[in-house]
């Protein structure tokens, strides 16, 4: 293993082409792998070459000089890699790598893999989504999604970052095609992956508008519970960063669907409850109801702010509405899953069905 990682530090990767945008990826991945990365473009001039300390000027494939030109960078710069993300390139070199530099590592993407990808998601979605939804819970307001609807939703979802994983996201699917109009509320949003799932299901069924509650820094993240232990995660995080990603990847939809309060909770419920209106420069303006449909609480998992963001916000969600505990069941502290139990005993009288679906607790008011 050893003499592996010292041969990977020895050796470069040749990206070639260097300037797209798969390839200024890979590049920097490497180089913070601490490899040596060498750019590559057949371009005279190409603006790409700033990204790179090293460079060669390689002919175009389909030039004679090709072959001789890409023999001759690998043997003067060390090369044992090459990366491209070009199928062209990908497709030539996959056949004629082997006999020009012997020994050299093509990592590249190929279009014809593209299917394949697809049928891996749609084989995923359809065991997890075929059949009756065997959870206990009130009767479907809507229809079902249709069968690309679901692949859609899969395929747009796992381009996010973030941790709602595909059960999670299928059952808060089912839960919604059950739920009332109405707002939905989501205390902890940062990236937004969970945000889009919601504001793309409430589009499709048309529930209310989403309303995302975060401050989006690392102050309010910071956990006591369990000595602290994940508190350097959130030191090392730019939340600012996270806070803008969070913008791009929602900015498909509009005022009318979603909007944010970049704020803490104890903050965000007097806005809420008093003025039900919320503006912003990406999404404009959006209307809530007052009445919450679906609360998903995902916000500092310490003990304390769990049962905080439990005692501001489920009294305002409305009869046949739904709670969502996330991680309840969680690796690094009880904080959820204590406010959960506190929970399911003072709503005891209201709950209609009570599950957990990934590690996520699903609660359905009945009145």
């Amino acid at each position: 293993m050893a003499a592996r990682a010292q041969n990977l530090a020895e050796e470069a990767v040749l990206v070639f082409p260097g300037g797209m945008d798969r390839s200024l990826d890979y590049a920097h991945q490497a180089t913070g792998s601490r490899r040596r990365v060498v750019g590559a473009s057949s371009l005279a001039y190409d603006p790409a070459r700033a990204n790179y300390t090293d460079w060669v000027r390689l002919p175009l494939v389909t030039e004679p000089a090709f072959e001789g030109a890409l023999r001759d960078a690998v043997e003067g710069k060390k090369i044992g890699e090459i990366f491209t993300p070009h199928p062209m390139i990908g497709d030539y070199l996959e056949r004629r790598l082997a006999e020009i530099a012997p020994g050299v590592r093509l990592v590249h993407e190929s279009l014809l893999d593209v299917p394949e990808t697809y049928r891996r998601l749609t084989r995923a979605v359809d065991a997890l989504t075929d059949g009756p939804w065997d959870v206990a819970g009130p009767p479907p307001r809507t229809e079902e999604l249709g069968r690309i609807e679901r692949y859609a939703l899969f395929n747009h979802a796992r381009t996010l970052p973030g941790q709602c994983d595909n059960e999670k996201i299928w059952t808060i699917c089912e839960v919604l095609r059950r739920c009332p109009p109405g707002d939905l509320v989501e205390i902890g949003s940062l990236w937004g992956k969970s945000a889009f799932v919601l504001t793309w299901l409430a589009r499709r069924f048309a529930i209310g508008p989403v309303l995302c509650i975060d401050p989006w820094s690392a102050e309010t993240r910071h956990q006591h519970d369990e000595g602290g232990k994940v508190n350097a995660f959130a030191d090392r995080m730019d939340f600012d960063a996270a806070f803008e990603i969070f913008q791009i990847n929602l900015a498909d939809f509009d005022g009318r669907w979603i909007n944010f309060l970049r704020s803490t909770s104890q903050e965000a419920v007097a806005v809420y409850t008093e003025k039900h209106d919320v503006r912003s420069e990406t999404f404009g303006r959006t209307r809530y109801a007052g009445q919450i449909a679906f609360l998903h609480i995902d916000g500092n998992h310490d003990h304390a702010s769990v049962a905080d963001d439990i005692a501001l916000w489920a009294p305002l969600v409305m009869p046949g509405g739904w709670i969502v505990l996330d991680d309840y069941r969680w690796a690094f502290g009880h904080g959820p899953k204590l406010a959960g139990e506190n929970l399911l005993s003072v709503y005891a009288g209201r709950i209609g069905a009570a599950f957990v679906a990934d590690s996520a607790l699903f609660l359905w008011l009945e009145g």
